[in-house]
């Protein structure tokens, strides 16, 4: 038995051995047969062979050099391939594909590809399809080379992974961008899907990343989470269709348009698009240097923006930092069966040209849903959820006006004179919870654009209630009513009122539409609000010398 267990143990020692193996690739290498790539001294000359040779999990370590292969280098097994000096091997290839993975935990580490954005010099650097879970690209420049045409080939992705359902890769601390300016820079940076019918894309945690393409990142049809933190992108990153209930952050980044004349081209720096089962959070980034879009929420709800910071160019005089829409990018009849959903809290909002641009836009370009929007709430009671206005923006929020197709219209420009259908809902930005500056409110009413400027659209709600009582409402006692929003009834809990008490009912304008005196014992009380409209509503209640406020939404 002990001979046995000798044995045993050898054999393990043995093929644990075998699986960690080092292979070895260099300029003076050679892809004879016989060659298993073991020996420094006799190393292979390409990865396809070395891989050829390769047990699973060996670490093929390349030397620097300028490798110009014949041809696209295959991974089809669980390697690590990895750059291990400290100048970083140059890659090329004659053919489309740099390198093509087609295996699970595959990890490619500190090597420089260098690509021509052409069908025979590397249009694509990286591309996985098929079986690629797991799949670790970290400490890579992925280069263009290819001397300036139209700017950028938009056929060109530094990192492409497809097709597989459920699968997820990583991609760290990698610089993606042209060599210098006189370059072509990327379509897409990293493609995470492919706009395909049946095609789907992987999640992915990019951390740490420079990213400089049209489409730093192009996300379609993603099938798990997406996490993106700390990158700083350059271009127009794009998430769309994603599959499921799968969540999308991004916090920690920088979305930057460059310069103006690249800002000029770009419809927005981050959209988020189709949304319906999936969340989005967008937390703690900077969006700069933008003249249209910042942000741009289309046909989506589950998103919430919290705690950036938008700063748009310093020339930029017709943009739109936040614009939520139920349009899609696509021309035609918008076709969601849902309404849209946005959070917005704790941003602050800069301006561009003086008295020019828009913090914040809601956009009802179809109307084939109603209501387009959920109830919208723009900031909140606690001192991080309030949204900041730079006062030199032309207008805070911003809601559609004027109707009839949208087809043609850009995204960004002429909201009070655009073709586009009327917004047909209320936007609650409460003057408590956000940071306007200012305090009268015909300035403050003359920020937005809605329904006291055009007839027919939406209201931008500002204060709970022009009533004024003698302790300010902020002060006030609060009761519980539910259900909220209700329909028909609510009902106040009560533990406190006993004796005559007065009920004030104010809609948001604070007229009273409802008052009602009666002697409490202390039970709940009940109401009917059926003959209500739709709206927001203040409760004010008098008590044994105590106020107290509440409020509802009634739909």
């Amino acid at each position: 038995m002990f001979k046995n267990l000798l044995a045993f143990l050898f054999f393990f020692s043995f093929s644990v051995f075998v699986q960690a193996q080092n292979r070895y690739i260099a300029e003076n290498g050679n892809d004879t047969i016989g060659n298993d790539c073991t020996l420094p001294g006799n190393p292979c000359a390409s990865i396809s062979y070395a891989v050829s040779q390769a047990q699973d999990f060996d670490t093929i370590m390349v030397s620097s050099g300028n490798y110009a292969f014949a041809g696209t280098q295959l991974i089809n097994k669980p390697v690590v391939v990895f750059g291990y000096d400290s100048i970083k091997p140059i890659i090329s290839v004659v053919g489309q594909d740099v390198i093509q993975v087609s295996s699970d935990s595959v990890t490619i580490n500190n090597l420089y590809i260098k690509m021509g954005l052409t069908g025979n010099s590397g249009l694509r650097g990286v591309v996985a399809n098929g079986n690629y879970n797991g799949l670790t690209i970290e400490n890579c420049d992925f280069i263009s080379i290819k001397p300036i045409g139209f700017g950028m080939v938009f056929s060109a992705y530094a990192i492409l992974a497809y097709g597989g359902n459920g699968q997820s890769i990583n991609i760290i601390n990698n610089t993606i961008q042209p060599l210098d300016s006189i370059y072509d820079s990327f379509g897409r940076g990293i493609g995470l899907g492919l706009n395909a019918a049946n095609s789907y894309g992987p999640g992915a945690t990019v951390d740490g990343n420079t990213v400089r393409a049209y489409y730093p990142i192009q996300a379609i049809n993603n099938t798990n989470n997406v996490l993106a933190n700390n990158n700083l992108f350059t271009g127009y990153l794009h998430v769309v269709y994603p599959i499921g209930t799968i969540t999308v952050n991004f916090t920690n980044n920088t979305f930057d348009a460059y310069n103006d004349a690249i800002a000029e081209n770009l419809i927005a720096l981050l959209e988020l698009r189709s949304f319906k089962t999936a969340s989005a959070i967008v937390e703690n980034n900077n969006f700069i240097n933008y003249k249209n879009i910042g942000l741009f929420s289309s046909a989506s709800r589950n998103i919430l923006v919290k705690g950036n910071t938008f700063t748009p160019s310093p020339i930029a005089n017709s943009f739109a930092s936040i614009m939520a829409n139920t349009k899609l990018m696509t021309n035609g009849v918008q076709t969601s069966n849902y309404s849209n959903q946005i959070e917005i809290k704790g941003n602050t909002f800069n301006a561009g040209v003086d008295s020019t641009g828009k913090a914040i836009v809601f956009g009802d370009h179809y109307g084939a849903y109603t209501p387009a929007f959920d109830t919208i709430m723009i900031g909140g009671f606690d001192a991080t959820d309030k949204n900041i206005f730079d006062t030199q923006l032309e207008y805070f929020i911003a809601l559609d006006t004027l109707s009839g197709p949208s087809n043609s219209q850009s995204f960004w420009g002429g909201y009070s004179v655009t073709n586009m259908v009327p917004f047909a809902q209320s936007v609650y930005a409460l003057a408590n919870q956000n940071e306007y500056t200012y305090t009268d409110t015909t300035e403050l009413e003359n920020k937005m654009l809605d329904s006291l400027d055009f007839s027919g659209v939406g209201k931008v709600i500002l204060f709970d209630s022009l009533i004024v009582v003698k302790t300010p409402i902020a002060d006030l006692l609060s009761v519980s009513v539910y259900p909220n929003p209700t329909q028909s009834n609510i009902t106040i809990a009560n533990n406190q009122f006993k004796g005559l008490y007065t009920m004030d009912i104010y809609d948001i304008n604070g007229k009273l539409v409802k008052r009602k005196n009666q002697t409490i014992d202390g039970s709940n009380i009940n109401i009917s609000v059926s003959e209500l409209s739709s709206g927001k509503y203040l409760i004010i209640m008098h008590n044994n010398k105590q106020v107290y406020k509440g409020s509802f939404i009634k739909n």
